[in-house]
């Protein structure tokens, strides 16, 4: 369990040929010949300091695609339990940074079969508790891979019923809080400035805005419709705080004899639907910049036929 700690790449590289870190995640197939070694090995994983070595092997070889690829042959939760199962008991820092890495290394590579797979009870029992005992680089660390899950909609919608029933939804509140902490710290720390809640690693605004449970929950474009039922022909329509047009190109689409005005505070989101109107030639569509508190007056001094404000 040694062979990696020398932190050389060439020591690193011969623990991955000699297919360590899939040892250590299960990935193996059961043989007469293996069975005492495996039942050795596994006794001495049983002590922390081997466990902690562990984590720090799986994180050192952790971006190495040849283990990922080995690993897809895998039952992806069995692989994910294995490597939450080393940061178990009371992991030193250095080990817990290795094994934050890894866990993450192995959520982002084929995240669409790898994230349903991992499991709640482990995050709750294993990784939540963890994170919230440890502090600085290794609190980073495991906030990475929690990060991932608890980011994803699906997945916290699959692991909150395990959550509840543990009674513990307000510590998953409280994790959630302190990774939203640590992440404003640490964008202060290097920006200057605190992190953008409405753009999370600076992803387009419109992934946040127009998200697919947004759009689900909103129904923009029925809304639209039930709307532009009620309105006379022509005239003006307002969104208030339209973001980047969630309502304003399906009010566009439904009254194409009006003019639709989108109001907005935000230079990032009035840049989106400008282009947008261009992309799509919605020529109804105007974008105009709103102060905090005060809207402008509209072009011609038209009076809007409709105001339509969606927090």
């Amino acid at each position: 369990l040694r062979v990696g700690m020398g932190r050389t790449q060439a020591a690193i590289d011969a623990g991955a040929e000699l297919g360590l870190p899939l040892w250590l995640l299960g990935c193996r197939e059961p043989s007469d010949a293996s069975e005492d070694f495996n039942a050795n090995v596994a006794t001495t994983l049983l002590a922390q300091a081997a466990r902690d070595d562990a984590c720090q092997l799986l994180g050192y070889v952790a971006n190495q695609a040849v283990v990922h690829e080995s690993a897809e042959l895998y039952d992806p939760h069995d692989v994910l339990h294995a490597a939450i199962g080393f940061l178990s008991g009371s992991p030193s820092d250095d080990a817990a940074c290795g094994g934050g890495r890894a866990l993450l290394h192995l959520l982002r590579y084929q995240r669409s079969a790898r994230l349903p797979a991992l499991s709640a009870r482990d995050v709750h029992d294993v990784l939540v508790p963890l994170f919230l005992r440890k502090s600085g680089e290794a609190k980073e660390a495991l906030m990475r891979p929690l990060r991932v899950a608890m980011a994803d909609t699906a997945w916290m919608e699959a692991a909150w019923p395990y959550f509840e029933s543990r009674g513990s939804a307000a510590k998953v509140q409280q994790v959630v809080h302190e990774m939203n902490g640590l992440e404003e710290m640490k964008a202060i720390a290097t920006t200057g400035k605190a992190p953008d809640a409405m753009r999370p690693n600076a992803a387009p605004l419109a992934d946040s805005l127009e998200a697919q449970h947004r759009v689900e929950n909103l129904q923009p474009a029925k809304v639209a419709a039930f709307l532009a039922a009620d309105l006379p022909p022509g005239g003006a329509v307002l969104d208030v705080g339209a973001g980047t047009g969630l309502f304003t190109f399906p009010l566009a689409a439904a009254l194409p004899a009006s003019q639709i005005v989108a109001l907005e505070v935000r230079s990032d989101a009035i840049r989106a639907m400008r282009a947008r109107a261009r992309r799509e030639g919605a020529a109804n569509v105007t974008v105009m910049r709103m102060g905090e508190g005060a809207a402008p007056s509209l072009p011609g001094g038209a009076k809007a036929s409709l105001v339509l404000l969606c927090d």
